[in-house]
């Protein structure tokens, strides 16, 4: 089956190494978010939602595109 998506995760887009977001936004009701016209590079990709863990990995984004996906684990205890 299809894994379970969270309609209310923020992701984040940052050169690797760098602090500066350069795109953001929540991912749709299929758990999907698409980012435009970035430059090939070292990217780190950050996603949170609400009583979840977060995701933070480090890719190489090449022209066309690219498709990652984040497991966030819940949280059951606050």
């Amino acid at each position: 089956g299809k894994p379970h998506t969270y309609p209310n995760a923020l992701v984040e887009l940052r050169r690797a190494g760098e602090s500066t977001v350069l795109a953001s936004g929540t991912v749709d009701s299929e758990g999907e978010i698409e980012f435009t016209k970035l430059e090939a590079g070292l990217y780190e990709i950050r996603a949170t939602a609400p009583q979840h863990g977060g995701f933070s990995q480090i890719r190489s984004i090449d022209p066309g595109s690219n498709e990652i996906v984040a497991f966030l684990s819940r949280q059951l205890v606050p």
